[in-house]
């Protein structure tokens, strides 16, 4: 049997470690992202936005407001000249958005 997806914001909580948040001082995706929304993950500047803006429309339906700081970010966000990909990937995650 097919394990089900889980979205990149609860699995990247629970590869860190089984004890607390408190014992282990782990912060969440999203606070990561509201503090660097270029923050690094595991391999480039910027991956673990682009992780975030890849998680299925209907993700962010049953958690709006997790969708509400995502968007704050993309708000804040600026001087993406560098970040061709990374613009165009917000550009598709804003269009989805209105769509919801």
């Amino acid at each position: 049997m097919e394990e089900p997806w889980t979205p990149p914001l609860r699995s990247a909580e629970h590869t860190r470690s089984s004890r607390p948040k408190a014992a282990t001082g782990a912060t969440s995706p999203l606070t990561r992202l509201e503090r660097d929304p270029l923050a690094e993950g595991d391999f480039y500047v910027g991956d673990l936005l682009t992780a975030v803006l890849r998680i299925p429309r209907y993700y962010w339906r049953q958690h709006p407001d997790q969708l509400r700081r995502v968007s704050s970010v993309l708000e804040n966000l600026s001087d993406l000249d560098e970040h061709g990909s990374l613009r165009q990937q917000i550009e598709a995650f804003r269009g989805s958005e209105l769509g919801q």
